[in-house]
């Protein structure tokens, strides 16, 4: 795996995955916090991360260079030779900024006075931020051996449009359920 690309003066990091990552942490402690300003500030506060984090991948993105790039690739369970791997493209490294700068204007659109329980309601929307996140990365996949084990949430280079379409569907009926179940 090539190094990972960086912004001149910082040290290369792992852009995708903690893009991926921040969202889900917000979720995790939005959900365990009671009080609903203190909530509110830390969904808006890792909204406003995210799209950082998303404008950071759109810089250190080369456009000139076509294929994947921004690939981190890790050895996920090692007994069953399972690989963590994502990667973005050039059109899909477009959906990071308008997607985190979407949620974050959804979270500061929601407001005050969320009830009956503004920690469920903000970390449902920081989570379905992360798997929103994890569609945008075309090439999100978890390898096992030589082939390929497919995600709700992957999708792969070879995929036509319609395939495509059909996952992110799938996914977000799937996420919908879910958040109409914990309601």
């Amino acid at each position: 795996m090539n190094a990972l690309p960086s912004l001149p003066g910082l040290p290369a990091l792992p852009i995708l995955s903690i893009l991926l990552a921040l969202p889900l942490l917000g979720a995790v402690t939005c959900f365990l916090l009671r009080d609903e300003r203190t909530v509110r500030a830390v969904a808006i506060a890792t909204a406003t991360l995210a799209l950082a984090a998303a404008l950071a991948a759109l810089l250190l993105f080369d456009g000139q260079n076509g294929g994947f790039q921004l690939q981190e690739k890790h050895l996920w369970i090692p007994g069953l030779n399972v690989h963590y791997f994502v990667g973005i493209d050039g059109l899909s490294v477009l959906f990071l900024p308008a997607t985190t700068l979407l949620f974050l204007c959804g979270i500061v659109a929601t407001g005050r006075g969320v009830k009956p329980l503004p920690n469920l309601h903000f970390a449902l929307i920081l989570l379905f931020e992360t798997a929103t996140l994890g569609i945008c990365f075309d090439n999100i996949s978890f390898a096992a051996g030589s082939g390929r084990l497919p995600t709700p949430l992957s999708t792969h280079p070879g995929d036509t449009m319609n395939r495509k379409a059909t996952r992110i569907f799938v996914a977000t009926v799937a996420l919908v359920s879910l958040a109409g179940f914990a309601a």
